[in-house]
């Protein structure tokens, strides 16, 4: 289970910014892996990654958190800047330490 700070996101929203922000070299992610280590379908990642972008619906921009492209037919996703200073602020060990532990991030 990922914490949050009260940063206001459900759990799987802060699981999948957790995944892109520890991908190795802050490389992207394939949508299939990122939905087996999940334990979701890939339907279900990208509903939630469309609400994560930059897409606007129901006439509300979204956050810009991550970024889906497409080569082939290789779906994968990564953060954004905006994506990577939300997860450094709000669900990043260093955020949610309560200023007691030296936690990296």
């Amino acid at each position: 289970m990922v914490q949050t700070d009260g940063a206001g996101l459900d759990e799987l929203s802060a699981a999948i910014l957790q995944e892109l922000a520890l991908a190795p070299r802050n490389s992207a992610m394939s949508l299939p892996r990122l939905g087996k280590q999940l334990g979701v379908g890939v339907s279900v990642l990208m509903r939630r990654l469309s609400a994560m972008g930059r897409a606007r619906i129901g006439g509300v921009d979204g956050p810009d958190w991550v970024r889906v492209t497409q080569s082939e037919d290789r779906w994968t996703a990564a953060l954004t800047e905006a994506g990577r200073a939300f997860w450094v602020d709000h669900l990043s060990p260093r955020a949610l330490c309560d200023g007691t532990c030296d936690a990296p991030g």
